[in-house]
């Protein structure tokens, strides 16, 4: 039996997947969460097989989830499950190493297929996120946001100056622009509505 742990704020969503996932003989469901900062000890509590991740929730993103997860070592596989198939979202998340990743928009039997194929120890991408992957030559490459220069995103899409920003977080204007440039490297970016846009889809706004 594949024991599956759902992290996701959305009722209605959750709901659905309830209904789908209890008609499956070789699946059920271990529990809920409905916020990022939940997931870590929600994983060691009902100890499932498969995490089904959203991106987009209170507290951790899924980003952040999802490093935190690997980091930790527990013994769950990660299967992404989101709206947003960006090509910085989608290779950071395979940088990350996690097992899967399909859309909310894919076919339920998708979603049947994944959680089967990560369940055995084997990578799935639905056919949208291969596509993206494709797209890069080396995904692997794509480097990961540290936890300043998520708070320093995050200051940006307030509207804040580099200026206002190191009064916040107590280090020099300099600083603060020397990390806004490596974020724009990392994610290779050059204006701030694409860093917007990037944050927007990550929850970090």
């Amino acid at each position: 039996m594949i024991r599956v742990l759902i992290a996701e704020d959305q009722r209605l969503f959750i709901n659905a997947l309830q209904k789908v996932l209890e008609e499956e003989n070789d699946i059920e469901i271990a529990g809920y969460c409905d916020s990022g900062d939940e997931v870590l000890s929600s994983v060691l509590k009902h100890e499932p097989d498969v995490l089904l991740l959203d991106i987009n929730m209170p507290g951790m993103d899924g980003v952040l989830v999802a490093e935190q997860l690997k980091k930790s070592e527990v013994n769950v596989r990660i299967l992404i499950v989101t709206s947003f198939s960006s090509k910085l979202l989608v290779n950071e998340l395979y940088a990350l190493g996690v097992d899967g990743f399909i859309l909310k928009s894919d076919d339920i039997q998708v979603l049947f297929v994944a959680i089967r194929t990560v369940y055995r120890g084997e990578r799935y991408f639905s056919e949208e996120i291969r596509d993206v992957l494709k797209k890069n030559s080396d995904p692997r490459s794509h480097p990961t946001l540290s936890s300043r220069e998520i708070q320093i995103i995050k200051y940006i899409c307030q509207g804040f100056s580099s200026n206002e920003i190191a009064e916040q977080l107590h280090i020099s204007p300099l600083t603060v622009d020397t990390h806004r440039k490596k974020i724009n490297q990392k994610l290779n970016i050059k204006h701030t509505s694409e860093l917007i846009k990037y944050a927007v889809q990550r929850g970090l706004t």
